[in-house]
């Protein structure tokens, strides 16, 4: 069973670090992969073993996010989609399903159209970080200090 607690006071931290990274004006390569990193521990508390290596490989690949309407931004999409999943954790102590998969998709959405922002040096250091990240096996991600409650214990 998915320590649901745990999940949903990861989950208000994610979503307030991705609120003010979106009002202060963009994202870089260190805070995107502190979102792809928080995410990751997220999905492996409520969804379980074997996560880990599916998300950081989709990560890695270089796509074409899915098509987004006009006035839309990506952010916000992802900041939606992360809100909801963490509602219905709260109200239904759900894990699954839907509301996971919606952000789970709008956080790889995110990721590639980031990654589409980077150019050079910066790309490169992306794909290295993100490397690093899938080297990792489920164990040592979940005991990877992310989040301030991580770094206190």
């Amino acid at each position: 069973m998915a320590d649901i607690d745990l999940a949903i006071a990861d989950m208000d931290e994610l979503t307030t670090v991705l609120d003010n990274d979106i009002k202060n004006g963009g994202f870089d390569v260190d805070g995107v992969m502190w979102l792809i990193k928080a995410w990751t521990k997220v999905a492996v508390i409520t969804n379980g073993p074997g996560i880990h290596k599916r998300m950081a490989g989709y990560y890695i690949m270089k796509r074409d996010p899915s098509k987004l309407g006009p006035q839309q931004k990506r952010s916000r999409v992802l900041k939606n989609a992360m809100d909801a999943y963490q509602q219905m954790m709260e109200n239904n102590k759900t894990t699954k399903g839907d509301f996971f998969q919606r952000a789970d998709t709008a956080m790889l959405d995110f990721v590639w159209e980031f990654r589409k922002s980077l150019k050079g040096n910066m790309e490169a250091d992306f794909v290295r970080q993100l490397q690093l990240w899938l080297q990792l096996t489920e164990d040592q991600v979940m005991h990877t200090p992310i989040f301030k409650m991580d770094q206190a214990a």
